[in-house]
């Protein structure tokens, strides 16, 4: 995903696609809670006024060369530089909370913080919006909360960070020992084995005798996928698969054609296409997609409960993403805020994604790997 218009890389190898659509018309009726998380990053900076000594010299000095960093606002309601880290060993991920990859790195940093933590190891996350909604800092402050990103965050809403950092891609993992070394910068998905190689690498140099166990790895998941599907005109690389494409800033009625050619976001329905997002009021309404990849997401929000359907069926126990559920034979995935929702969890390869609902809905993206 690149900044600030993202535009996802790793385009899928040539294979055979599916093309039938199943003609269904599910009525779907929806009554929503909304729950409110509360959040609180604490950080732990370098102490105010206590100068950090003996910074490198090197050429890849990290504070030395990036300078000047900006003076953002964090979580925790505090403005702060990177700089104010500079004497921590200190991993700094530029990420946002819409981005699968970037969540599950998050992840992954969080249980190699806490492995390495009384080393005086220490995570900040940089957060790079990619829509308008992500500015809200409670809307992030809530997402890293259920997520689990268990260290401060940055709001790097003017992309200041990005730039200074030359933070294209995300997600994007720097690490940068306690005088102020680069050592180890990896844009894209993070190769957790790497990563903790040059922590330990770090250590050690340090004067701290790392023997514990390294972390054993997820599985690889740097596999060919299809690119992001953006509903917004604005954001999207292609055109809307739907005959005639985006209908900008009118309320128009789109039909799915017979077939569907693999990498476009098509509609049914009545849906008003903005810069950012497509809205649809209540009424019948679909959109599908033919995809490359194991793993499906939406970005949306309203008051929707959605039926999701994978290949013309619904998902089995072992397919469900980790906010999909099974209601009477239907897969069902209940909208409430605007935020990253993970469909499905099925075999890497071509599949056709069809999603119906009759509620209010905002659709900000399609997402795969």
């Amino acid at each position: 995903m690149k900044l600030p218009k993202r535009k996802p890389g790793n385009k899928p190898q040539a294979a055979a696609a599916p093309r039938g659509i199943p003609k269904t018309a599910i009525a779907l009726i929806i009554a929503v809670a909304a729950a409110t998380i509360i959040w609180m990053a604490t950080a732990n900076p370098t102490p105010q006024g206590t100068p950090c000594v003996n910074l490198s010299p090197a050429q890849d000095a990290f504070y030395r060369d990036a300078r000047p960093f900006p003076t953002v606002r964090w979580l925790d309601g505090v403005n702060r530089s990177l700089e104010d880290y500079s004497c921590r060993t200190l991993i700094v991920l530029s990420w946002s909370s819409t981005c699968p990859a970037c969540v599950r790195d998050a992840a992954a940093l969080s249980t190699l913080v806490r492995k390495y933590e009384t080393q005086g190891v220490m995570a900040i996350a940089v957060h790079s919006p990619e829509f308008s909604f992500q500015e809200d800092a409670r809307l992030v402050a809530a997402e890293a909360a259920r997520l689990n990103v268990a260290f401060p965050v940055a709001l790097d809403d003017n992309y200041s960070f990005s730039k200074v950092l030359d933070s294209q891609v995300l997600p994007h993992t720097f690490l940068v020992d306690g005088i102020g070394n680069l050592r180890f910068n990896q844009p894209g998905v993070l190769d957790l084995r790497k990563a903790e190689e040059a922590l330990r690498n770090v250590l050690n140099s340090s004067g701290f005798n790392v023997t514990a166990t390294p972390l054993e790895p997820p599985q690889a998941r740097a596999l060919p996928r299809t690119n992001d599907l953006f509903a917004g005109y604005g954001l999207a690389p292609v055109p809307l698969g739907n005959e005639g494409g985006f209908r900008k800033n009118i309320a128009f009625n789109y039909t799915l054609p017979g077939a569907i050619t693999p990498g476009k976001l098509y509609l049914a329905g009545k849906w008003t296409i903005l810069a950012e997002k497509a809205v649809a009021t209540n009424g019948e309404k679909a959109l599908a997609a033919g995809f490359y990849g194991s793993n499906a997401y939406i970005v949306a929000t309203g008051t929707a409960l959605l039926n999701v359907t994978v290949d013309g069926k619904p998902l089995n126990a072992t397919q469900l993403g980790s906010d999909a559920s099974t209601q009477g034979g239907e897969t069902t995935v209940n909208v409430t805020q605007p935020r990253l929702y993970h469909l499905a969890n099925i075999n890497h390869g071509w599949h056709l994604l069809i999603i119906t609902t009759r509620d209010e809905l905002e659709l900000y993206k399609l997402a795969f790997e």
